[in-house]
């Protein structure tokens, strides 16, 4: 949920107990803290985190108890969840795609390559099935549909949602590592979260939109000169890449 809906819940509140007291944003972060030290006996925490696009706080309650491959599994049948999973390899662990710069995933690709196959590794599933499959995983506010033109291929393009990206950030780190890859872990140079949409310099230097500003601060202080990659140097951070889906 993002930050101004939360704060229209808490005013909302707020104001029905004490008319004359309406809610203040210096309410949200200790409201936020004694919540997570109740919930913390439960395995569950409201996590915050921020939109890659906009900035905006985002909060997201999430399961902390089961393994972090299952967290999303309340709901949906094993084929989902095992679908999911698939995607999240393919987005992370598939070098052609990181090195693109390609953090989404076609239906096609998700029936090629995601979709768990059979003993004798054959894909066992339609592309028509697949997409059905995707757009329940959007649904549940798993993933999210591209609100853009498709691809080249015309391939729709679904990529993971903000819920997804919070709750399950330490297993796609997780699975990031166990590739083995050092140098093309696809994080913000600046906030160091999960990088699926934002500027990417020629050197592999990814930023998330709204990390965009404090990075280019971070740079290059107050001086006034265009702002160059932090990594190489070479490349104006006005010049960067836009990457997203």
């Amino acid at each position: 949920m993002p930050e101004s809906e939360v704060m229209a819940h808490l005013s909302r509140l707020a104001l029905a107990k004490n008319p004359d007291k309406p809610a203040l944003e210096s309410d949200l972060d200790p409201i936020i803290a004694a919540a997570n030290t109740t919930l913390a006996d439960l395995e569950l925490e409201i996590v915050v985190t921020r939109d890659q696009r906009t900035g905006e706080r985002i909060f997201t309650y999430a399961n902390l108890h089961s393994t972090a491959s299952t967290r999303p599994a309340t709901a949906l049948p094993a084929t989902e969840i095992a679908l999911f999973k698939g995607i999240i390899d393919v987005i992370f662990t598939k070098a052609d795609k990181t090195e693109r710069n390609e953090f989404w995933i076609t239906p096609q690709e998700a029936t090629n390559d995601a979709y768990p196959r059979d003993p004798q590794n054959r894909v066992v599933v339609s592309r028509v099935q697949v997409v059905d499959k995707l757009n329940t995983l959007v649904a549940y506010g798993w993933l999210v549909k591209s609100d853009s033109d498709n691809g080249s291929d015309g391939e729709e393009r679904f990529g993971l949602s903000n819920r997804a990206l919070t709750e399950l950030a330490p297993f796609i780190k997780d699975r990031i590592a166990s590739t083995g890859a050092t140098t093309n872990h696809p994080l913000c140079a600046v906030c160091q979260e999960i990088f699926t949409l934002g500027v990417v310099c020629s050197c592999g230097t990814r930023v998330h939109t709204s990390c965009v500003v404090r990075y280019q601060s971070i740079i290059n202080g107050d001086n006034g000169d265009p702002a160059l990659c932090g990594n190489c140097t070479n490349i104006p951070i006005a010049d960067f890449a836009e990457v997203g889906f």
